[in-house]
């Protein structure tokens, strides 16, 4: 049976669903027009303006999601974004324990394609802590995720010129889609296990 409610943690980081605050921080990431290209598509013009951002990406904390450092604690979060139990035991919900910018590890986007298929979009870590393996974690639990709504496959887009996520993305299961990739870039999909099914 799939499960509506998820706990995304480990030792070193959590996943929540993003908000729109979190978009603010995300955006002073994006450092040109390039940055933005590789990170959003063609789709998401520089420089970047929130309020525009979020219907360029259909944004929706349903479908947008932060990582958070391993200095935060919180609880259990349900696909709508609202904790399990509505507090995390202290008077207030989760959303209210971070705020920094620095708590903030990375963003990416779950999109919901059909009934049964997902897609990756728009991962990104910060700047700080690139290279210390938060991207591959970040989308280990995104997979799993996408596992937890039903999902049976997940596919992404990557510039072919973009080789650490490439290695990235191929250590998690992902393979290339020649028949949907194109000069610049590849279609990648990962199948996804049929338990709870």
């Amino acid at each position: 049976m799939c499960s509506t409610l998820w706990l995304q943690q480990s030792r070193t980081m959590k996943i929540l669903p993003a908000t729109a605050e979190d978009i603010n921080i995300v955006v002073n990431w994006i450092d040109s027009k390039d940055a933005c290209v590789r990170w959003a598509g063609p789709a998401v013009t520089y420089p970047i303006g929130t309020a525009l951002l979020k219907k360029q990406i259909s944004f929706s904390e349903s479908n947008s999601f932060v990582c958070i450092s391993e200095d935060f604690s919180g609880t259990a979060f349900s696909e709508t974004g609202h904790s399990g139990a509505g507090h995390n035991g202290t008077g207030h919900s989760d959303r209210d324990d971070y705020h920094d910018q620095e708590s903030i590890i990375g963003f990416g986007q779950l999109l919901h394609i059909d009934q049964h298929n997902y897609h990756l979009a728009r991962i990104i870590i910060a700047p700080g802590r690139q290279g210390a393996g938060y991207g591959r974690r970040f989308c280990k639990k995104l997979i799993e995720l996408a596992e937890q709504r039903c999902g049976r496959q997940v596919s992404l887009k990557v510039f072919k010129s973009n080789h650490a996520a490439l290695h990235v993305y191929r250590g998690l299961g992902f393979s290339v889609v020649d028949a949907q990739s194109n000069s610049s870039t590849f279609y990648m999909v990962k199948a996804l296990p049929l338990q709870n099914r």
